[in-house]
């Protein structure tokens, strides 16, 4: 596809809403299951539903610092040293996350309850809308995203002009997942188009049914066995010490007159309270007498798992 060509799709027009409709081949129940543990916004971005004590029971046992009554944190809370612990969590269990394309099936207080674009049995399946105002390149990004993760998918993606109960929407751009690409197309004719229905046994069951069983996908408990084990991984990945690159190698020399050379709580403090920023500058840790080549910045030495060598009791300051 030229250029001009792939930029007239990825510029086209969506509504407020627009449905996705997503069909390809199924996969394996144990492919599924890991697209779903790295995807799920319940693990991904904390995203509960209206169950929050099973919310809590499920983050405890799962080991997510996520899930929090922020009301009830004491003052003087760590929250530094709580997000720090998020972000790590976060990338220790190789979550994924995207803007528009999610999975809901952990907790989910849609209407409609749990669902996703990929189903725990490996049905690659999606019906519903999307959004707010999502852009076609932003919905291309996810989908990108989420290829490279997972090369194995085969799927396409089809954005309407409207929402899934409008019987006048039209197709308006489609996508092709394979081999870890996206391609932009030309939309697909969709005939009939899938819609999402809402009968008496679901308005029941919306009125009658706890949160805790309309919300969650009833998942196996081998399978909440087998993500429990890997959370213990994770738990024990995220409290290792963060050491410096380099430092049990470090090369020393002596300090440059024209350094900016402070004792190591002097540094920290600043740190703390934003004197000193990533962007300012960065330093290279230090004795009292020479300075060594290793590297550190703000944002390193604020994470409550940095372990400062023993010998690092001050630090060289450049500015950029």
């Amino acid at each position: 596809m030229k250029d001009e060509e792939f930029l007239k799709l990825l510029n086209r027009g969506l509504p407020k809403w627009p449905q996705m409709i997503v069909t390809g081949p199924q996969i394996s129940e144990d492919l599924a299951l890991e697209v779903i543990r790295r995807t799920d916004s319940w693990f991904v971005s904390a995203h509960g539903c209206n169950d929050h004590e099973g919310d809590r029971r499920l983050a405890q046992r799962f080991r997510m610092p996520h899930f929090h009554d922020h009301s009830s944190f004491p003052e003087g809370f760590n929250w530094r040293h709580h997000w720090d612990r998020c972000a790590r969590w976060s990338k220790a269990w190789g979550a994924i996350e995207t803007q528009y394309v999610r999975n809901n099936w952990i907790g989910s207080p849609y209407i409609h309850g749990p669902h996703g674009w990929c189903h725990p049995n490996g049905r690659i399946h999606h019906v519903d809308n999307v959004g707010k105002w999502p852009a076609v390149e932003e919905i291309h990004a996810d989908w990108q995203l989420l290829a490279t993760a997972f090369p194995f998918l085969v799927l396409t993606v089809t954005l309407m002009s409207g929402e899934y109960v409008e019987e006048d929407a039209v197709p308006v751009v489609s996508m092709d997942v394979a081999d870890g690409r996206v391609t932009l197309k030309e939309p697909i004719d969709i005939d009939p188009v899938p819609r999402r229905t809402f009968d008496n046994g679901a308005a029941a069951r919306l009125f009658t049914s706890t949160p805790a069983l309309r919300e969650r996908y009833p998942f196996r408990e081998d399978v909440m066995r087998a993500w429990e084990k890997k959370a213990l991984e994770v738990d024990a990945e995220i409290a290792t010490p963060i050491v410096p690159e380099g430092a049990g190698t470090a090369v020393f020399q002596a300090i440059d007159t024209d350094a900016t050379c402070m004792p190591w709580e002097e540094f920290l403090t600043s740190c703390r309270d934003g004197t000193l920023m990533d962007e300012d500058g960065f330093g290279e840790l230090a004795t009292d007498l020479q300075v060594s080549d290793v590297q550190v910045v703000p944002t390193d030495v604020l994470s409550p798992f940095y372990a400062r060598p023993s010998w690092a009791t001050h630090v060289c300051w450049y500015n950029k």
